[in-house]
C-alpha cells in the first residue's frame, strides 16, 4: 500500500467556474461526478459528470443547486436536485439529459449510488431502490452504496435510538454493530458485501472501521481521528484522517498499511471512493487554502503513476 501510494499523482480537476468543487464517486472507466460552485459564493452549486479531462455541468431539476453522488460503468448519473418549488428531488443523468425520479409519496428524495446494472437506491422517508422504473421499499434506513449484487450499506438506527451501520441483503436489514462506542455509519460496500465507513470506540473517539465475515474491525489509521468512505473489490479502502497539527489527510489502506495521498499543495484533502484500477477521487487544497476558499478545496483525482 506504501508504494501503492506514493505512486499517485493529484490531478486538480477545477470548477464549474466558481471556487469550490469536490468528487464523490468515480465509475470502473473514470467517469468522475460531484458538485461545484458555479459561482464566487456557494449560491448556486450544480453536479458534474468529469470525464478525459472535461467537466460537465449537469444542470438542476429547476432549482438553485444538485450534487451527484454515483456514477456507473455505463455513465449514468444520480443524486440530489432542487426543483423550482425548493424541493429535493432524486435525479438520474445520462447523455445530457436530467430525469426527475419523483418523491415516492415522501416530500422529498435523494438518490446515494447506482450499481452497474442499473439499479438505483437513495432515501424518500424510507429506503429505496428504483431500477427499471419500478420502486422497492427496502425499509427505515439511509442507504450510501449499492454494490453489484444488490446489496446495500448505509445508516439506521439501533433499538435504543443510536444511529448504526447497517447492511441490506435480499430483505434483511443487519446491524453491523460499533468499535465500541454508540455511534456508526457504513460509506460503502464493495462485490464481497465487505463495508466501510465510521465509529466510535468506547473513549468516543471516531475511527475508520471495516466489517467483514461478521465482525467490525477498527483500521487502525493513526491520528486524531478518522473515517473510511470508499472500497473497491481488491480490498484498498480510502478515507480521511485528522492529524495532530489539526491537518486533514486523505488517505488509502490496504492489508493494515494506511498512506497519505499527496495534496494539491495545501494541509487538507479527503479521498471518497475509488474503483478497481485504483483511481481514487475526492477534494484538496491548494497551497493558497486557508480557512477561506481562495485555495479550494476542489475535486481531486488521484492517478497511479
Amino acid at each position: 500500500a506504501a508504494a501503492a501510494a506514493s505512486g499517485y499523482t493529484a490531478v486538480n480537476l477545477g470548477t464549474l467556474g466558481g471556487t469550490v468543487s469536490v468528487a464523490y464517486d468515480i465509475s470502473p472507466v473514470g467517469h468522475v461526478v460531484g458538485e461545484s460552485w458555479t459561482g464566487p459564493t456557494g449560491d448556486n452549486i450544480h453536479a458534474f459528470l468529469w470525464r478525459n479531462g472535461v467537466m460537465t455541468d449537469l444542470g438542476t431539476l429547476g432549482g438553485c443547486c444538485s450534487s451527484a453522488h454515483g456514477v456507473n460503468r455505463a455513465g449514468k448519473v444520480v443524486g440530489v436536485s432542487t426543483t423550482a418549488s425548493g424541493a429535493e428531488h432524486a435525479f438520474a443523468w445520462k447523455d445530457g439529459v436530467i430525469t426527475d425520479l419523483g418523491t415516492f409519496g415522501a416530500s422529498t428524495s435523494r438518490a446515494s449510488d447506482i450499481n452497474a446494472a442499473g439499479q438505483i437506491v437513495g432515501r424518500s422517508g424510507r429506503a429505496f431502490r428504483y431500477y427499471r422504473e419500478q420502486f422497492t421499499d427496502l425499509g427505515v434506513f439511509s442507504p450510501a452504496a449499492i454494490n453489484a449484487t444488490g446489496q446495500v450499506a448505509g445508516e439506521g438506527s439501533s433499538p435504543r435510538g443510536y444511529q448504526r451501520a447497517v447492511r441490506w441483503s435480499n430483505g434483511v436489514l443487519t446491524n453491523l454493530g460499533t468499535l465500541g462506542g454508540n455511534f456508526s455509519s457504513a460509506s460503502d460496500i464493495n462485490a464481497d458485501g465487505e463495508v466501510v465507513g465510521i465509529s466510535t470506540l468506547a473513549n468516543g473517539k471516531y475511527r475508520a472501521f471495516i466489517w467483514k465475515n461478521g465482525t467490525m474491525k477498527n483500521l487502525g489509521v493513526p491520528g486524531v481521528l478518522s473515517s473510511a468512505s470508499g472500497i473497491n473489490d481488491a480490498g484498498f479502502i480510502v478515507g480521511q484522517r485528522q492529524t495532530v497539527d489539526n491537518g486533514f489527510r486523505a488517505y488509502v489502506w490496504c492489508d493494515g498499511v494506511s498512506t497519505d495521498l499527496p495534496s494539491l499543495g495545501g494541509k487538507y484533502s479527503s479521498a471518497n471512493g475509488i474503483n478497481a484500477a485504483g483511481q481514487i477521487v475526492g477534494q484538496s487544497r491548494t497551497a493558497a487554502g486557508g480557512l477561506d476558499a481562495t485555495g479550494g478545496p476542489f475535486a481531486t483525482l488521484w492517478v497511479p503513476k
